[in-house]
């Protein structure tokens, strides 16, 4: 059994992360309930994980566990033969567009996640969190543990394929 400041610790990480980590994993799987048992996932390790958090950054160490363990389902859907994307729902457009934008948005959201599908499970993650998160290299590196450069270089690296790929996406990632 936890003391009960540990529980109260948890609770409060919790109630702060969460979101956090739940649009960080629907980002990776495009799916609300894995991202939603993926989160779970994650915090039931950080819980777990007790007191060997302490004196690290949390937030840190969230995004990182939580990346391991997005990483373990896709090699055990791999596994399967299904891809994180299989089960994504069509993108969404504004009700207000025209039906032509729509269809436009809708092509390049599924090209898009074509192209990400293809880079391997990191560049991903670095990708969406550059794209999404809107975090500097220095932030992405810190939340990833690993240097700076090794972040611009998986994103130089990243861009690259996808513009060899399909030409105009790159820009946009």
């Amino acid at each position: 059994m936890y003391p009960q400041s540990a529980v109260e610790e948890f609770q409060h990480v919790y109630a702060q992360y969460k979101l956090t980590v739940y649009h960080f994993m629907y980002r990776l799987t495009r799916n609300h309930h894995e991202a939603s048992d993926l989160m779970q996932d994650t915090f039931l390790r950080f819980y777990q994980s007790g007191s060997s958090v302490q004196g690290k950054s949390i937030k840190s160490w969230l995004f990182q566990t939580s990346y391991r363990v997005f990483v373990d389902h896709y090699r055990k859907k791999q596994k399967r033969n299904c891809s994180p994307f299989d089960l994504a729902p069509e993108p969404a457009c504004p009700e207000t567009a025209h039906p032509e934008q729509c269809c436009i948005h809708n092509e390049w959201e599924e090209e898009l996640h074509r192209q990400l599908e293809r880079l391997k499970p990191r560049d991903r993650q670095i990708l969406l969190l550059l794209a999404y998160e809107e975090l500097s290299y220095r932030e992405i590196a810190e939340r990833l543990d690993c240097s700076e450069s090794t972040i611009k270089t998986a994103i130089h690296r990243a861009r690259l394929k996808m513009k060899r790929d399909s030409g105009y996406l790159a820009a946009s990632v």
